[in-house]
């Protein structure tokens, strides 16, 4: 709990730096960082999947490469719902 608290209070305490009154040390930038650590953590987490891809630039090998694992997934798939449906569907699921 000690660790948690000493944490939040020097997320807005600057650091020391080679010049201390510099603008990116002052105390509304480090308050205003602090803030937003939240929606930069999200965006690192997820902003690849966020990035918008203009697929008529995509090389046709990769997308030659990528349709390999999505037919077997997709064979996969297929493959599970068939065999739940068997079970579902025989006598011996009842029993």
């Amino acid at each position: 709990m000690l660790v948690l608290l000493s944490g939040l209070v020097n997320e807005f305490k600057a650091p020391k730096s080679v010049e201390p009154n510099s603008p990116k040390d002052q105390f509304q930038w480090l308050y205003t960082n602090g803030l937003l650590g939240c929606l930069r953590s999200f965006i690192a987490d997820y902003g690849v999947p966020l990035m918008v891809v203009d697929m008529g630039k995509v090389p046709p090998i990769y997308i030659l490469v990528a349709f390999i694992p999505t037919v077997m997934i997709v064979g996969l798939y297929f493959f599970d719902h068939s065999v739940a449906s068997m079970n579902k569907e025989s006598a011996t699921f009842y029993n």
